[in-house]
């Protein structure tokens, strides 16, 4: 009867050595799905990221193409501002070289008439021949 009740007592301790194996693995198993599942989760997530990096790349591309159309304008704008400058500066050497020559004709003009007058005034001097 001993040995009966020693091999009942050896089975129900294997029987719960089994349960309890049984329960762990079950809390493994569960442990398992749960870490699969935060696994996909951050895997959705590095998706996500990924495209919105990508996003952000080809944003940062445009940009750049942006700043190079932005500079190539910048530099056009300023050849053309430089150029009207220049522009500028002859147009003002021209009209002060126009107001000389302006003051310079009238300078002539004036002795032109002042000579006139003066050759009519001659001209009445001298004795009209009959």
């Amino acid at each position: 009867e001993s040995c009966v009740d020693t091999a009942a007592i050896k089975q129900q301790m294997l029987q719960n050595n089994v349960d309890s194996l049984a329960a762990e693995k079950q809390s493994l198993e569960s442990q398992i799905r749960d870490k699969d599942s935060q696994i996909q989760e951050l895997a959705s997530k590095v998706q996500l990221l990924d495209r919105i990096n990508a996003e952000g790349q080809a944003k940062n591309e445009q940009i750049e193409k942006l700043k190079n159309r932005m500079k190539a304008f910048k530099d056009k704008y300023m050849l053309v501002n430089n150029g009207l400058k220049e522009a500028q500066q002859a147009l003002h050497a021209h009209t002060n070289q126009a107001k000389i020559l302006k003051s310079e004709n009238k300078e002539l003009i004036e002795r032109v008439r002042q000579q006139k007058s003066e050759i009519r005034n001659l001209g009445k001097l001298v004795p009209t021949e009959k």
